[in-house]
């Protein structure tokens, strides 16, 4: 049986009644899911009457006259729209822990819950359909989310790890999962980008104010103090709705994913990446594959204020303020060795850094509906960043260096938006921006023989403006924008070797259209790019113009098959990259003692062919999914770095070349909850394969491939007693190969045990082992960590926090290139003790 709405569209879950025509009476029931369903006729019936109802839907009847069990029947059934509200029918069965409403999956998270969770992160981990990153990111459906909404507004924008992160899952009633998400209410029905996005929804009377303070004092290792205060207040009404936050630690939390490169990009295609320069003095601290809480060195100030108001129903004003003061000592050993010409060169880079990092973030947005038909978005980002990097730096174990690396970065972004819809079907967007960064660094470094000094500074400034057409008929939903693009990026630099003084200007406009055809099941999406690029880059130093006018061509194609409770896609796409500002420059730049980077600027394009497919299965009735991806991109022309390595000094130069290279990549990640096991078992795959050409010491071009190959095994029960258990085990494979072959084989095994003793008294204990190599499997390390939860009342709780109870002080961990190996030592967060107490209200 298919079931479709009078648009044509799959209807999500249908019930389907089999009735005794003579007596009226339900003899069976089935549910139809995503339009697509078969039943098996299990009584006798001498005439039977089918009936189809949906909610929202008016119900169908279908009448079989002396039905033949052996005969199959199939049927074709449209229902149609009817603001109605249906008769109850009453199944009796097990209640599911989730509701489909068209385009949006509820869950009801006390299904999805055993005691052990504690903020909202830790449910949205065990949905269906939903995956959760290390870091917090999150994806539905294979697709990352836009936003987490709160109560359906948009209050975080794409920084949602805020709330996710930091609310109490006991605020919240219902996790909704939203497919074509849109953030304009009036392009809801019409825009077709395929965007998701999750809603929390939150427990009535949790109104007005609402939040958690938690306080924590102890010691460490050292008997030096730890301390760790996390505490947000909510206030939730008709009108207003805010989330403030404040994070105060010295064991290792950072918060510092608020300023993190976003990936969300709006209607007309653009995120903030999109606008900003590049940081050339590396002012980055080596980090492990370990939680950050095992090396993170810290002493963090961070707090974060966010607020929507409503002011009528046709007027919103959001405000986001964020700022962090951190303070991170780290000490760091680096031993590397080249193979090079049938030598072996090894270094030795030994660091003791302070480094003491300020950013603060802020947004304002404005939103004016002029009438029903029109909105009004005016937007502005202000990010200021100022990092101090101190270190003690000794090269080789002879020279000691000392280091000063300041960066200060201001960006600016500012956006005016005006959206008209026109009819149901169809809108207008104009979009303009104004966005300026600017990065200037300073880099001082003084030994007992010599003394350096450099300064550079990138400036990028951007006009651009664009015009959207959006619009749906019955199959057909298409998008056309337009628009033009006026870029300016000077770049100077200075040291003792070496002067830059560049302008360089990348200004085009642009046609960009879309189109999406729905045949039943299927979607093709074709789409084309056409960009009039006029390029113009002067050298004052070497006394150079370049100047490049040329219009390319960018098309691509994506076919959707969706059938029952999955979906395939496959695409093809075909991109050319242009010139970017870090390969501008063509005289010598430090990026840290022992580097020194430059280039030749090119014009030349790096084209690339990309194919993809993608499988999605989402079973949410046996809590099972299955995606599969596997992407291949070929390109052809790019910038090649040719490395000049001695023991003192790493020069590379960049020069663009036709050369060709690749890379393919597969992903596979299973989960299940296993019912009869009260378990969910994970089980997840990567494989990457870059073929890729370089130079190293004048030698002619080396092609070289590198595959780096991760499994993942996660299980965790649910049992209903008083202890369960996790198990995730690591299991990856680094190999870079030229003429000979570098490997390296990891290992990492996570066992937690979660303990109920009763309702007041829970917690877990974590035992972590790693391998960094397999080769050398003495070198392994065992972190061991306690928590203990005791409710006093509903409100108040008692907690106590051991970390790194066996006082690994440091870690090292291998990897390796073409032409190197390098293994890098890092010290560790001391073992501590902590005693917090936690308010809820």
């Amino acid at each position: 049986m298919i079931i479709k709405d009078d648009q044509g569209n799959n209807i999500p879950v249908a019930n389907v009644l089999l009735k005794e025509k003579s007596s009226n009476e339900i003899g069976e029931f089935y549910r139809v899911f995503q339009g697509d369903g078969t039943y098996v006729i299990k009584k006798k019936y001498v005439s039977i009457l089918l009936e189809i109802q949906s909610t929202n839907y008016a119900s169908e009847e279908i009448n079989i006259i002396n039905p033949n069990p052996e005969e199959e029947y199939f049927f074709n059934v449209v229902l149609k729209s009817k603001e109605v509200e249906l008769k109850e029918v009453i199944v009796e069965g097990k209640e599911l822990p989730y509701k489909i409403k068209k385009d949006t999956i509820v869950f009801d998270i006390s299904k999805y819950t055993d005691g052990s969770e504690k903020k909202v992160e830790d449910v949205i981990k065990k949905l269906p359909g939903v995956e959760v990153d290390a870091n917090g990111s999150i994806k539905y459906k294979g697709k990352s989310i836009e936003t987490v909404t709160l109560d359906g507004d948009n209050l975080f924008n794409s920084n949602y790890k805020l709330g996710t992160k930091n609310i109490n899952i006991d605020m919240v009633e219902q996790i909704e999962a939203i497919d074509n998400y849109t953030n304009n209410k009036l392009l809801k029905g019409i825009e077709s980008e395929g965007k998701v996005a999750l809603n929390l929804k939150l427990k009535k009377g949790k109104s007005d104010f609402s939040g958690s303070l938690e306080n924590g004092l102890g010691f460490k290792n050292d008997l030096n103090g730890a301390f760790y205060s996390n505490s947000y207040v909510m206030q939730i009404s008709s009108k207003v709705k805010s989330f403030t936050t404040l994070n105060l630690n010295n064991i290792g939390r950072s918060d510092a994913y608020f300023y993190e490169k976003q990936s969300s990009k709006s209607l007309d295609r653009k995120s903030d990446e999109d606008f900003q320069t590049q940081k050339i003095i590396t002012s980055d601290i080596v980090s492990p594959q370990l939680d950050p809480i095992r090396y993170n060195r810290n002493n963090q100030l961070f707090v974060s204020h966010n607020n929507l108001f409503k002011v009528n129903q046709k007027t919103t004003f959001k405000t986001n303020f964020n700022f962090i003061d951190d303070k991170i000592n780290s000490k760091q050993d680096i031993s590397t060795k080249n193979f090079i010409n049938n030598t072996t060169i090894e270094t030795n880079d030994t660091y003791s850094f302070i480094k003491k990092p300020k950013v603060f973030t802020g947004e304002l947005e404005f939103r004016l509906n002029t009438t029903k038909s029109t909105l009004f978005e005016v937007y502005s980002k202000q990010y200021i960043e100022k990092t101090k990097l101190f270190s003690t730096y000794v090269k080789n174990n002879n020279n000691e260096f000392n280091n000063n690396n300041t960066t200060n970065s201001y960006f600016s972004i500012n956006k005016i938006v005006h959206t008209w819809k026109v009819s149901n079907n169809n809108a207008l967007q104009g979009n303009i921006y104004y966005t300026f960064n600017k990065i200037p660094q300073y880099f001082t470094s003084n030994s007992i023989d010599e003394s350096f000094t450099q300064k550079s500074s990138f400036r990028k400034s951007i006009f651009l403006f664009n015009y959207n057409l959006i619009g749906k008929t019955n199959k057909i939903s298409y998008t056309s924008q337009i628009g033009g693009n006026l870029e300016k990026t000077p770049y100077a630099s200075e040291n003792s070797i070496d002067n830059n003084d560049i302008l360089f200007r990348n200004n085009f406009f642009y046609n960009h259209s879309r189109i999406k055809i729905n045949i039943k099941q299927f979607v093709i999406a074709p789409s084309i790019s056409l960009t009039d690029y006029d390029f113009s880059l002067s050298d004052k130093n070497n006394y150079s113009d370049l100047k490049k006018n040329v219009v390319i061509v960018e098309p691509s194609l994506d076919l959707i098959y969706s059938f029952r409770k999955s979906t395939f896609r496959t695409f093809y796409s075909y991109t050319q990259k242009p010139i970017s500002e870090e390969n501008i420059f063509s005289d010598r730049v430090f990026i840290n003692n022992r580097t020194t980077i430059q280039n030749i600027p090119s014009f030349d394009f790096k084209r690339t062919n990309g194919f993809g497919v993608f499988y999605f299965y989402n079973n949410l009735f046996k809590n099972k999914t299955l995606s599969v991806s596997s992407r291949y991109e070929k390109s052809n022309g790019q910038y090649l770095s040719s490395y000049s390595i001695d023991e003192e000094f790493i020069r590379i130069n960049k020069s663009f070349y036709h050369a060709e290279n690749s890379v393919f990549t597969n992903n596979i990640r299973y989960s299940s909850f296993i019912e009869k096991l009260s378990s969910t078992i994970i089980v997840s795959s990567s494989y990457v394969e870059n073929k890729y050409p370089n130079f190293v010491n004048s030698n002619d071009i080396r092609k070289n491939t590198n595959y780096v190959f991760k499994n993942s095994l996660d299980f965790r029960t649910g049992f209903n007693s008083k202890v369960n258990f996790e198990e995730t085990i690591d299991y990856s494979t680094v190999v870079s190969k030229y003429i000979i072959k570098n490997q390296v084989n990891s290992f990492k095994n996570t066992f937690k045990v979660r303990y109920k003793i009763n309702k007041k008294i829970n917690g877990n204990i974590k035992w972590d082992s790693y391998i960094p190599n397999l080769d050398n499997k003495n070198n392994n390390y065992n972190f061991l960590d306690f928590e203990c939860y005791y409710a006093i009342t509903k409100k108040l709780n008692f907690i106590f926090l051991a970390n790194n109870l066996l006082n690994i002080n440091s870690y090292k961990e291998f990897d390796n290139t073409d032409f190197s190996t390098y293994n890098s030592e890092i010290n560790l967060t001391q073992r501590f003790f902590l005693l917090n107490v936690e308010y809820n209200f």
